[in-house]
């Protein structure tokens, strides 16, 4: 990896964020918690090109990402969804997932992972039906593990593509922003598609 100094590219505001860099990574670790496509992608985007050190930035995205599912696996876990606002809107959001959640908890925690803005309610969701926490711990990390590699490695990829298209877009936050479009756009699709077939 070439340092992110021996770029001839100029940036808006990626210097700052090299030179402030744990406070890149706690900023991740908290987004990872209430947000996490975007951030993800991101991270390895902006490790690719140098910007972040590698393995901090992926510790920042586990950690997170861990701590902010079992965050909202026990807010659903004290819903109680028969009297409680947030519990009733949550029953009929994810209600017609109760089967996929107990009968294959690991794939729809995976599945769920690449619909944007909805995995955290199936979260929820999974603490609402008291699954056994020992093995929502289990089939949740093995799926973080397999979307942050994925979503991750997309963002890492992307990063090395701006390489050879450096002479094309002057800012790095412009290829950022492309390849976040690029990104978006296929979280979108996929997430029509499986809601459509309800995972």
């Amino acid at each position: 990896m070439i340092p992110f100094h021996h770029f001839h590219v100029d940036s808006l505001v990626l210097h700052y964020v090299a030179f402030w860099k744990p406070v890149a990574y706690a900023v991740i670790f908290l987004a990872m918690i209430f947000e996490g496509e975007i951030f993800l992608f991101t991270a390895g985007f902006l490790a690719s090109r140098g910007i972040l050190d590698s393995a901090p930035t992926l510790l920042a995205l586990f950690i997170g990402v861990i701590f902010g599912d079992w965050l909202w696996y026990a807010l659903g876990y004290k819903v109680n969804h028969s009297e409680d606002r947030f519990g009733r809107w949550l029953v009929k959001a994810t209600g017609q997932f109760d089967e996929h959640l107990l009968q294959s908890p690991l794939r729809t925690l995976f599945i769920s992972k690449f619909i944007y803005g909805f995995h955290h309610f199936i979260l929820a969701r999974a603490g609402v039906l008291k699954l056994r926490f020992s093995e929502f711990v289990k089939d949740d990390l093995i799926a973080n593990i397999a979307w942050i590699f994925i979503i991750g490695g997309l963002g890492y990829l992307s990063g090395a593509w701006f390489g050879s298209a450096k002479h094309y877009l002057r800012f790095a936050e412009q290829a950022l922003l492309v390849s976040l479009l690029l990104f978006l756009g296929l979280q979108v699709f996929i997430g029509k598609y499986k809601l459509k077939q309800k995972l």
